[in-house]
């Protein structure tokens, strides 16, 4: 099942209708009627909303990951996440109000909204829920890896470089997903999966400092959120 019929085997589970569903998550009803259709996509911010009033996860709209339906008496049941089940992580629509003199604790202690992730997504990959946050990822520079509108899960705790691993990487107020690679003399180097666009960039130990880099965490996971 693709997003659509997820969000629409849910509402329909939860005995909402569309414009319910639309009040509810304070959206329109054609937001609703076009996502169930698949006539357009939403900002993960509208998933977040729309995945709350659900009780459910953006990773279960997206990838369907607990919507098992049966029918019953043409009764559609499925097991929806409880707070039991769910952790919840910060999730960051954009990194654009920051200032390049902000600590980063600072920057992801504000201007988050809470989403929940299932606990055993981040419990088989040894990861705990407060380490973990999600980004919108803005731009194609990882493509076609991670693409314009993704989310990316981090674990800020993993921010030790392994060549060629995806990281999130602070410059300043920029903050931007990398492939990172050690130099010699704690040297870094940088790289784009759209080489093409990005080329990769080096820093000496001194850039690295004048430039206020930093190796934020691990990008881990990923979603891709369809578009049509």
């Amino acid at each position: 099942m693709n997003i659509g019929e997820n969000v629409r085997n849910l509402r329909r589970a939860h005995k909402l209708t569309q414009p319910k569903l639309a009040k509810a998550a304070k959206v329109s009803q054609s937001t609703i009627s076009d996502l169930e259709n698949g006539k357009k996509s939403v900002s993960a911010e509208i998933l977040q909303q729309i995945s709350k009033v659900l009780n459910t996860t953006i990773d279960n709209l997206v990838n369907g990951g607990d919507l098992l339906a049966s029918k019953q008496n043409d009764v559609i049941k499925l097991p929806v996440s409880s707070l039991n089940e769910d952790y919840e992580i910060k999730f960051f629509e954009t990194f654009s109000n920051t200032s390049s003199n902000e600590d980063t604790s600072q920057i992801l202690s504000k201007n988050f909204t809470l989403v929940r992730v299932n606990k055993s997504m981040l419990n088989r990959n040894n990861i705990k829920n407060y380490n973990c946050i999600s980004i919108n990822n803005i731009g194609d520079s990882m493509s076609p890896k991670i693409n314009d509108g993704d989310i990316a899960y981090i674990d800020i705790s993993r921010n030790e470089v392994k060549d060629g691993k995806i990281f999130l990487v602070r410059q300043g107020d920029l903050f931007r997903l990398r492939r990172v690679y050690q130099l010699p003399n704690k040297g870094l180097r940088l790289v784009s999966d759209n080489k093409e666009a990005y080329p990769e960039e080096r820093f000496t130990s001194e850039q690295i400092e004048k430039d206020n880099i930093e190796i934020i965490g691990w990008v881990w996971s990923w979603q891709a959120v369809d578009t049509w």
